[in-house]
């Protein structure tokens, strides 16, 4: 989802082309991972724009609930990502909480007989817990 028309993605999902939609969906585009509620409403972008804790949780709410973006339970906290259609690993920082998007081939899952369909490329959320390079 990298240089999409942000107005006409929200549109083709049924969604007004706010300004608060737009921000909302270009930030969580340029991060490098999801990111809780509250990391949102402190983006300097956010704040700079005015909007308050509730419109971004209705417009984060509303970009899920359209298939834009993924909310997952990563660490007891909610999660905001953009859907890109693949699952992929996250690490979770046991010290800091900081969670960050593996790259590709950094873990491999391979369904045997006996696991869960969903390893077939339903439904996954995978996560890897343990140091980050600046906690460890």
């Amino acid at each position: 989802m990298a240089d999409i028309d942000i107005r006409a993605t929200l549109r083709g999902a049924g969604l007004r082309a706010t300004k608060a939609r737009c921000l909302v969906l270009s930030l969580l585009l340029e991060q490098d991972g999801p990111l809780s509620h509250a990391d949102v409403v402190q983006l300097e972008a956010i704040t700079a724009a005015g909007l308050d804790r509730a419109v971004v949780y209705r417009n984060l709410m509303d970009l899920t609930e359209v298939g834009l973006l993924s909310r997952t339970n990563m660490d007891g906290v909610w999660r905001f990502e953009p859907v890109t259609g693949d699952a992929h690993p996250h690490f979770v920082c046991h010290d800091c909480g900081i969670v960050k998007c593996l790259p590709d081939g950094a873990i491999s899952i391979r369904a045997t007989q006996g696991t869960p369909r969903s390893l077939d490329g339903g439904s996954l959320s995978i996560s890897v817990r343990g140091l980050c390079d600046l906690c460890v």
